[in-house]
């Protein structure tokens, strides 16, 4: 509901998830698919038929460390069939995690190669031990984004989540060249 009301006229919103009936109100909409998003044919789901430009948010619960390569797989199966497409990826930041720190670099250079826009990260950390912080990595971001997640934001935000002792964040942006 929340990205609906954020969405431009040339954009498209569709949800998919394994649980449907975990979230209340969205099992019936008619953007709604329930199903397995990692699926290799699932992507076609995502990307409009129409002239709309598709804003793909992909939001795995992690379970599992295979969840991390999945979600990476999953936004370049996108960007190679459409390199404009705003892919949105949250992911956690866990203490000892084998992603915790090489997992953005890789999204970058993947971004970097397949995008056509750039990139946006943006990631808050409000404690020291176990689930860290969380990490929202953005392929080809609106140009418009920074006017949504600015220092004001980030500041409430990691203040809102703080756990103990203080909260740290990063926002970056890398924006590729128009071409002439």
């Amino acid at each position: 509901m929340i990205a609906e009301g954020l969405l431009r006229d040339v954009d498209e919103h569709r949800l998919c998830d394994l649980h449907v009936e975990q979230v209340r109100g969205v099992e019936k909409s008619p953007i709604m698919q329930q199903g397995d998003s990692f699926h290799p044919e699932a992507y076609h789901y995502f990307l409009p038929q129409s002239k709309k430009h598709p804003v793909i948010f992909i939001d795995p619960s992690y379970v599992d460390d295979e969840d991390f390569p999945r979600a990476r797989q999953l936004m370049e199966r996108i960007l190679d069939a459409n390199p404009v497409a705003t892919v949105i990826l949250w992911y956690p930041l866990i203490e000892g995690n084998k992603f915790r720190f090489g997992y953005i670099k890789n999204l970058k250079e993947m971004v970097q190669k397949k995008g056509q826009i750039g990139h946006y990260n943006c990631w808050v950390t409000v404690q020291k031990k176990d689930l860290q912080g969380s990490t929202v990595f953005i392929a080809n971001p609106t140009k418009e984004f920074d006017d949504v997640i600015d220092e004001e934001c980030m500041d409430w935000l990691s203040a809102i989540l703080l756990k103990v002792g203080r909260s740290d964040y990063c926002v970056e942006q890398w924006m590729k060249k128009p071409k002439k």
